[in-house]
């Protein structure tokens, strides 16, 4: 008989019925006494062998993104396990994981732990009717809701570890078992979630100032050592600060337009270019001539280059571009858009109102993946593509609005999230985003709630096969989060995601709560990174060959010992500047990351962890501490900064070898 399902939302009251006695299959017994007796590699054995014993040696685990079934399943050996091989089998990739970790190997250590994940994640697919993502399901067994604990507070340790303090964070915040009743809120659990390393990492700033000057790298295969440079340009001339803006790089220049410059104004419809390599002024071009009765505001757009052209898709059949050549601002008609949404809006704007979605031009197509409009603020995940040849709209997948179910065999519905085309022109990736559940709260959509979601997933859009594909997270990956800044780096070969926010995963500030978190650390994709050979080695031990290259992306943390201030900040969270005001900023900085092509050659480490900008606070140069210091008054022009006189008189002779200050009469 099937173990009910119970959703991890919901509240009971307590049950006081005994646990019922519970075996562990597959025997990971041997595992757990060679593990005891520090015998790790032959504990790893045991426990993959166990692991086998209970998926079969037909499968090959970790198991392998793959075309799913007609409602979008993937990995049915999970999907169709019975609930107490389960905990076994979770129970084994603990100790895997366990054994990784003792051995020094992390990067495999998250593999199983991510593993976990995914076969607590599976449950929902048992079901009849298909759940968003923010609907968590657990079956009623105690005994899982520990194994599921275990997991996410042992990669939270993980993480803790690495220094990549947001996801470990989010690992142990999304537990889930606040509100399930004391069957399931053991004490084993209890102790296993540990309230007090949560309100530890809660209690930080990812990153925080406090821990940057000191992180070094522990694992290459997982941590990358980065520097972030202010770059200053000459004259401010036609930028003004902003958020929401629309930008991209075409032929050395940086174009921005639009946005606004505060949370209720002023909005902007401008576009602005500044020369990267003469850094000399913000050129003021053309703005945009569209009117915003048939537009809507110019907030959170993107442009898509092709042809030497901007475009600028906001909803309407008829397509605004800019001429890159000319500098001149034209509109083209396209067809079939009301078509491709299935209805829409008006008949010539069917998604009018479009902002916060994602936008690539590969070939001679642009593709048009999720965001916001006029009938859908929680956001949706309808896929678009237009033919420049043709002018023509069609739908891959998704819609303009969600409905009462969830759709498997593509991206859910969302706004904001980050997105890169690969090396190979082959596939697009699409990392996070949020589904705004307040936003549909406040209009009386589906789906509303008090509280957004940020998704933690990564899809990849196979541009031959039109397939979507979830993939894993697999390596030092960011925390859930949106409206981070992406892009892709074809020097490098990885996508770059810096930042963003996470409108549910809490922060405390001595007596102040938040139930928000803003980022400023930055992360790295790469989409064909290859495993370590023993952690290869370990993985297939009972199969052939190692993973595939369809599961060998990986993420990897780039360590800053100084970073630009948290984006879209409000002074409750950040101290500074006016109270209760929101900031906008007009600043540019340069990421440079220590592999090849990454511009690293010129960093000083050294001097970083004395002088470097951490957020909106300056590191003072003698003892390291992060606040509003004052500048050096010599003759470095402000190089370093000092908490006070006593550092500055301890700092002083370091401070005039290092940087040749001098004091100014």
């Amino acid at each position: 008989m099937p173990l009910p399902l119970t959703p991890v939302s919901s509240s009971r009251k307590a049950d006081a019925r005994p646990l019922p006695s519970f075996a562990f299959k597959g025997h990971p017994g041997r595992g757990d006494e060679a593990y005891n007796a520090g015998e790790y590699r032959i504990a790893k054995d045991a426990y993959l062998s166990a692991s086998y014993a209970l998926v079969g040696d037909f499968c090959k685990i970790p198991m392998e993104p793959r075309d799913y079934d007609i409602r979008g399943i993937q990995w049915t050996p999970y999907t169709t396990m019975d609930p107490f091989d389960k905990v076994s089998l979770m129970y084994c990739y603990s100790g895997l994981s366990k054994c990784s970790m003792a051995l020094g190997n992390l990067e495999e250590a998250l593999i199983w732990l991510d593993e976990a994940r995914f076969l607590a994640l599976s449950t929902r697919f048992a079901l009849p009717i298909s759940l968003f993502e923010w609907i968590r399901w657990n079956l009623d067994l105690p005994q899982l809701t520990k194994e599921i604990v275990k997991a996410l507070a042992l990669s939270s340790d993980v993480f803790a570890t690495l220094g990549n303090t947001g996801t470990a964070a989010d690992r142990r915040w999304n537990t889930g078992v606040e509100t399930l009743d004391e069957r399931h809120l053991t004490p084993e659990v209890k102790k296993l979630r540990n309230v007090g390393k949560l309100y530890e990492l809660i209690s930080l700033r990812h990153p925080d100032p406090s821990l940057t000057a000191t992180v070094e790298v522990k694992d290459p295969e997982l941590q990358v050592l980065g520097s972030w440079k202010k770059v200053s340009v000459r004259r401010q001339g036609a930028m003004k600060p902003r958020l929401a803006f629309a930008s991209f790089i075409w032929n050395g220049k940086l174009y921005v337009g639009g946005g606004m410059g505060e949370t209720k104004g002023p909005f902007f419809r401008d576009l602005c270019c500044l020369d990267l390599k003469r850094l000399d002024t913000w050129r003021a071009l053309p703005p945009f001539p569209g009117p915003e009765h048939t537009t809507d505001k110019w907030m959170c757009w993107s442009f898509a280059i092709y042809d030497d052209k901007a475009f600028l898709f906001t909803g309407k059949e008829e397509l605004d571009y800019f001429d890159l050549r000319s500098e001149t601002w034209h509109t083209v008609m396209t067809s079939s858009l009301g078509d491709a949404v299935r209805g829409g809006i008006l008949k010539w704007a069917p998604l009018y109102g479009l902002k916060d979605s994602t936008q690539h031009v590969i070939g001679h197509h642009l593709y048009v993946f999720g965001g916001t409009h006029k009938k859908c603020l929680i956001g949706c995940n309808i896929f678009l593509q237009l033919d420049f040849k043709t002018m023509k709209w069609r739908r891959l997948s998704g819609y303009m609005q969600p409905g009462t179910e969830a759709d498997y065999t593509c991206p859910g519905p969302r706004k904001t999230p980050s997105s890169w085309v690969d090396e190979t022109q082959g596939r697009i990736f699409l990392f996070g985003g949020e589904c705004d559940r307040t936003g549909a709260e406040f209009t009386g959509e589906l789906h509303g709630a008090d509280c957004g979601y940020a998704y933690e997933d990564l899809w990849s859009w196979d541009i031959r096969n039109e397939k979507w594909r979830m993939e894993r997270m697999r390596g030092n990956a960011p925390c859930p989060r949106s409206e981070a800044a992406c892009t892709y780096n074809g020097a490098i070969n990885m996508a770059v995601v810096f930042g963003g926010y996470n409108p549910a995963l809490g922060t405390q500030f001595d007596n102040n709560f938040f139930p928000f978190s803003y980022f400023a650390d930055t992360f790295i994709y790469c989409s064909s990174a290859p495993l370590r050979p023993e952690t290869s080695t370990a993985i297939s031990l009972r199969t052939e060959g190692t993973l595939s290259s369809n599961t060998t992306g990986k993420w990897k943390h780039v360590l800053t010992r100084g970073f630009p201030t948290y984006r879209y900040v409000n002074t409750d969270w950040v101290p500074s500047g006016k109270a209760n005001m929101s900031r906008t900023f007009a600043d540019l900085w340069q990421l440079r990351i220590d592999t090849p092509g990454g511009f690293f050659e010129d960093v000083d480490i050294a001097d970083e962890a004395k002088t470097a900008k951490v957020g909106p606070w300056q590191r003072c140069f003698a003892c390291g501490s992060a606040g509003r210091w004052k500048k050096c008054g010599g003759s470095c022009k402000g190089r370093a900064f000092f908490c006070d006189s006593d550092c500055l008189r301890e700092g002083w002779k370091q401070h005039k070898v290092m940087h040749g200050c001098r004091k100014v009469t």
